[in-house]
């Protein structure tokens, strides 16, 4: 298949399918295993199965940058630093301010500042010379379900011999080792390969995982980046391990606090090897 079979919102899902268009809420209302739930398992199965994660404002921002990064839609009001005629300072506990925030509840209500951070990173990525061109001619915020699991995918798009997937992160530091630490900690390696699960669904056409990392700063720096092969396919390995652990879970209905590997095996602990200095011959 040469091109992806991308639909409307407005048709039935069939799976597999992928979906241009869905607001966030429709998405998650869709059954189905996320690369969010393998991550949330593999730091605890008992905190993945009994605390529902909430969303937070780094959440809620994040999603608010991507509709303008990637779409050029700012769907959120500005609340004024002054209210009433007499332009004095904004107060939460005044009527008039309580009334607005009451008129405007259809949409999140941002900080001046955080309302110039976005637009500015926004700005910065959309002008970026290598992330603009990754950002044309695809389809963003698509959504991808299957009978085994769902994913949302940042921007997909065609490119003749191969499948660009682009993956808008922030982060505290851009920089090259930085980033691959991040990669690690976050397992976006893992989410990567997830996706590429989903996206063998439709074709065969090999992918190119491409990263924009972000720094939300006065100065939004930009960093590029495309995960190896060999990333991807550690990723892979990894999704395995933890569907193999969930499915066992399931069936024992049992869910521990940690994994065996994060337990030990004795239940005795000892410093790192590191602590420990080098053993030195004498002759």
């Amino acid at each position: 298949m040469s091109v992806l079979p991308i639909q409307p919102a407005s048709k039935a899902i069939e799976l597999p399918a992928m979906v241009e268009g869905l607001t966030g809420d429709e998405y998650r209302a869709h059954d189905g295993t996320t690369q969010s739930d393998l991550n949330r398992f593999a730091e605890s199965p008992a905190l993945w199965k009994l605390v529902k994660e909430p969303a937070s404002k780094a959440m809620q921002l994040g999603t608010i940058l991507h509709s303008m990064a990637l779409e050029g839609v700012s769907a959120f009001y500005t609340k004024p630093a002054f209210y009433g005629p007499d332009s004095k300072p904004w107060n939460g506990n005044a009527t008039e301010c309580k009334v607005w925030i009451a008129e405007h509840s259809d949409l999140p209500i941002l900080s001046i500042d955080e309302a110039h951070s976005l637009r500015s990173a926004s700005e910065a990525v959309r002008n970026h010379e290598t992330c603009a061109s990754w950002l044309r001619d695809g389809h963003a915020e698509v959504s991808v379900f299957t009978k085994w699991g769902k994913g949302r995918i940042d921007y997909i798009a065609f490119r003749g011999d191969h499948i660009n997937v682009v993956d808008l992160k922030t982060c505290q530091d851009a920089r090259h080792r930085k980033f691959q630490g991040t990669i690690m900690e976050r397992g976006y390696h893992i989410q990567a390969a997830w996706y590429r699960r989903l996206i063998r669904e439709f074709t065969d056409l090999p992918i190119r995982y491409r990263f924009i990392a972000l720094e939300l700063a006065p100065i939004p720096r930009i960093n590029w980046f495309t995960l190896t092969e060999s990333a991807i396919d550690q990723g892979d390995e990894r999704v395995d391990w933890l569907l193999e652990r969930m499915a066992e879970c399931r069936e024992k209905n049992r869910w521990p606090d940690f994994h065996s590997h994060d337990m030990g095996e004795t239940g005795d602990i000892d410093l790192p090897e590191w602590a420990y200095p080098d053993e030195i011959e004498i002759n």
